[in-house]
């Protein structure tokens, strides 16, 4: 039986809560460790966005961008779509025709099933992607 369930910040903080004792100074409130744990994840995501990779602990892979040329799943341009009344593609001129995803690298990693395992990043990271891909063109920072 596969869980669909998504893992949020409050889940790991029920895990932090149970790791720690309430009367330690170490233990923070839910709103202290949601603050550090969001901003964190901002750092992180700004960091893997400048081209760096993040290799995950107890090997278990590594988070980064990879730039691919799309084949078969072209996205479609809805504002022209639109405005011609079919279908129009994005062609990605201002990146040569590449564009980026977000990639878990398990190359290497201890993981039984791995194949089961899988990256979704957050409407918001794959909108500020690709944003930086447009404007700045920094697809030429990212490993195929």
């Amino acid at each position: 039986m596969v869980s669909k369930k998504r893992k949020t910040i409050v889940d790991y903080y029920i895990n932090y809560k149970w790791r720690h004792e309430p009367k330690s100074i170490h233990c923070k409130s839910k709103k202290e460790f949601t603050n550090v744990m969001t901003r964190f994840m901002e750092l992180l995501s700004e960091h893997i966005m400048e081209g760096n990779t993040y290799k995950l602990p107890h090997k278990m892979g590594s988070i980064r961008i990879r730039k691919f040329k799309p084949t078969k799943r072209k996205s479609i341009n809805w504002q022209l779509s639109k405005k011609f009344g079919k279908h129009i593609y994005h062609t990605n001129k201002h990146s040569n025709g590449l564009t980026g995803e977000w990639y878990w690298d398990k190359k290497g990693a201890r993981l039984k099933n791995q194949s089961l395992y899988v990256l979704e990043a957050t409407r918001g990271n794959n909108r500020a992607l690709a944003e930086k891909i447009i404007n700045n063109n920094t697809i030429k920072l990212y490993y195929d």
